[in-house]
């Protein structure tokens, strides 16, 4: 073989090494834990990106002993928080369930350093809103827009297309007063009034409260106008719903 041939295979061989240390990926690793300290099987562990860059949540879920691996995280901050909504426990980087709580913990992964360890213990456990909406005239299900508030508040919301809609069920922060209103084109808004009158309702950690909305139409059926399809398609771009949340009253 040709020694300018082995010179430049030697070389190739020699640069591999370095090539491969340019990662620019690491993981995160930890247990998942409940109130008693005990590790959480089938949990799952969401990395966000402090810098909130979107797109696809990193994640992971928990094995028997609680433990996660979120792999190919790109260097950098993130917060790790936990979640297991089947088991009534919502994931902690919606703000409507965990409020403003900066709590959870926050890693740096980078190439000096590309793993990181997180310690997370489950939010207490949160209540279920079940329940159907209706056309009241005909008893067809409905696909609708909604809105629920915190009561003590605004600012701690959650919706938008489909979250109350048709046949719905979802997590609701425990015992915690929260408004809900659902509205779609050509009916008028539904806003909850419990039977004592109150404007808002309240769920117990692990219960279920089960509602039927009935919406009324408010008027006979026509084709929105160039002006509202512009509303329309205004509030599909901003919140997902593509008829603008209505008034109060």
């Amino acid at each position: 073989m040709p020694k300018f041939v082995l010179l430049a295979a030697t070389v190739l061989t020699l640069c591999l090494p370095s090539f491969a240390q340019r990662s620019t990926v690491g993981t995160i690793t930890g247990t998942i834990f409940d109130d008693a300290g005990n590790p959480v099987e089938g949990a799952t562990a969401y990395a966000l990106n402090v810098d909130g860059t979107s797109g696809m949540l990193p994640q992971a879920v928990t094995d028997k002993a609680g433990h996660f691996v979120i792999r190919r995280l790109q260097f950098g901050g993130y917060t790790v928080v936990p979640g297991k909504p089947e088991a009534g426990y919502p994931p902690l980087h919606e703000a409507f369930y965990a409020g403003f709580d900066s709590s959870q913990p926050e890693v740096f992964i980078s190439a000096d350093k590309p793993s990181a360890v997180a310690s997370l213990k489950l939010g207490k456990q949160a209540g279920w809103l079940g329940g159907e909406v209706r056309d009241d005239a005909n008893g067809n299900l409905i696909e609708t827009c909604s809105e629920l508030t915190r009561k003590s508040n605004p600012r701690l919301s959650f919706g938008g297309a489909g979250a109350v809609s048709g046949t719905f069920r979802l997590l609701i922060p425990s015992d915690t007063p929260v408004t809900l209103k659902v509205w779609a084109w050509g009916y008028d808004p539904w806003i909850y009034r419990g039977a004592d009158a109150r404007d808002s309702f309240s769920i117990g950690p692990g219960r279920e409260l089960h509602i039927e909305v009935r919406l009324k139409r408010n008027g006979p059926r026509r084709q929105p106008t160039d002006t509202e399809l512009r509303n329309m398609k205004e509030s599909m771009d901003k919140t997902g719903c593509s008829t603008p949340t209505p008034p109060d009253n």
